[in-house]
């Protein structure tokens, strides 16, 4: 004959003794509650406790980027042919660049008529001056540290003091993971002064063309996409 191990209301030790192992019928499943008591209150109180004061490793995760090609652009004074501008395209990254596509647009904005005057034509667009298009320039490969020029066929006018040009471009081009990758780029020339989009962000005139450039780009030039000097970007 035992006595019973459960644990009355009042909380005393039951005080039945009988043939059974160590509780009576009444208290059989109080070992259950004990043992789930215990999972979820002090075992779990204390791998609380000790990952806050102790974390694992294996909890915290930097997550290591892989190397990337960085591509930005330079548009400068040809060195050779004054008052033309050539664009340059940089890897600054530690990885090639693979089929690089370039598209190049020029916009003429009318300081008298405040607005974007680009001639849509047979064969893609067409500007007043210039003949941008796509696949204006096409680089296979571009290492690490590498460039590759074009001459743009834009220049810095000294006489032109009616409008501001925008230079367009848009990259596109290939990780070594064959991974899609766009950027833009945005240069602006008034009168003698080539100017870099962030350098221009705070003309006077910034806020109303930069109104006119979207509205070319989503309804003139349907063509090329949205990618933003010496200027360099």
């Amino acid at each position: 004959m035992r006595r019973c191990w459960g644990i009355t209301r009042n909380l005393n030790r039951c005080g039945r003794t009988g043939p059974w192992g160590l509780f009576c019928s009444e208290h059989r499943r109080q070992p259950i509650v004990w043992v789930s008591f215990i999972i979820f209150t002090v075992i779990a109180g204390t791998a609380s406790i000790y990952s806050l004061f102790y974390p694992s490793s294996g909890l915290i995760k930097t997550q290591i980027q892989s190397p990337q090609p960085i591509l930005s652009c330079i548009l400068d004074e040809h060195p050779s042919q004054k008052g033309f501008l050539l664009f340059t395209l940089k890897n600054e990254g530690q990885i090639d660049a693979k089929s690089i596509r370039v598209n190049h647009l020029t916009m003429r904005y009318s300081l008298d008529e405040k607005k974007i005057r680009v001639i849509i034509g047979d064969g893609g667009s067409k500007l007043e001056y210039n003949e941008p298009g796509q696949n204006w320039l096409f680089i296979p490969t571009l290492g690490p540290n590498k460039i590759s020029s074009k001459l743009t066929g834009d220049s810095v006018w000294p006489d032109e003091s009616a409008c501001v040009n925008i230079l367009y471009y848009h990259i596109a081009f290939l990780t070594p993971d064959m991974t899609s990758k766009e950027k833009t780029c945005m240069f602006f020339v008034e009168g003698n002064q080539l100017y870099s989009y962030e350098e221009y962000k705070s003309h006077e005139l910034f806020p109303f063309i930069n109104l006119e450039i979207k509205r070319a780009l989503a309804y003139d030039v349907p063509k090329f996409h949205t990618l933003g000097s010496h200027k360099k970007q």
